[in-house]
């Protein structure tokens, strides 16, 4: 955090920005932003991130389509390895895409348990 507590508030959902209150500035260095520990931190980070957007997009009306499942990982792939070239990167760019893709798959992976699980509960009510 680069701003005082007491003047700044996180709005939105999962993917929330930082409101501040006053003034704002810009670095004028580069910062160096390393928000996981190690790799199982980074799939535990997922796990919950991923549900959490998935919960989003129900309440935004959202449904499940497969199409979405299997294709949204690769747009992304395309969009962050190829086109935005993570692949300079080394093994470490491989690591943020694969792990990338992952996190697109589990968010339509989470939205269709979702529906499964109300379905099932729907069904069970009707009896």
């Amino acid at each position: 955090r680069l701003y005082r507590k007491d003047k700044g508030q996180w709005v939105g959902g999962i993917h929330a920005k930082v409101h501040v209150d006053g003034k704002i500035g810009n670095l004028r260095n580069y910062y160096l932003h390393t928000p996981y520990s190690d790799t199982s931190h980074q799939i535990r980070t997922i796990d919950r991130y991923s549900a959490a957007y998935a919960d989003d997009l129900r309440a935004a009306g959202r449904s499940f389509h497969l199409v979405n499942m299997i294709t949204r990982p690769f747009f992304r792939f395309f969009r962050d390895y190829i086109f935005k070239m993570g692949f300079l990167d080394g093994v470490p760019g491989l690591i943020i895409v694969a792990s990338t893709m992952y996190y697109v798959f589990m968010k339509h992976a989470k939205l269709w348990e979702m529906e499964k699980i109300d379905k099932a509960r729907n069904s069970e009510m009707a009896k």
